[in-house]
């Protein structure tokens, strides 16, 4: 799968007309990261965001937070 934007890219969450997988109200229109695209459990293993379409990003935003979000609800920053 081919992703849009990469680790550690700057992005804005967009405030409307995303689509897919929109973020939380508290983030729409805010700045944010591509986090590293992987969850870990208390086990300490790292498991991959799984494909879908379209893709979806964790994205860590200023405040301390991640927040999963739909590719249609980013633009490059």
């Amino acid at each position: 799968m081919v992703r849009k934007y990469n680790i550690s890219q700057k992005v804005r969450v967009k405030t409307n007309n995303g689509g897919h997988r929109p973020p939380p109200n508290d983030v729409k229109g805010s700045l944010g990261t591509i986090a590293q695209q992987c969850t870990s459990n208390w086990l300490e293993n790292c498991e991959a965001v799984p494909p879908e379409s379209p893709p979806s990003y964790y994205v860590d935003f200023e405040e301390g937070h991640t927040e999963l979000v739909g590719e249609e609800w980013l633009e490059a920053v």
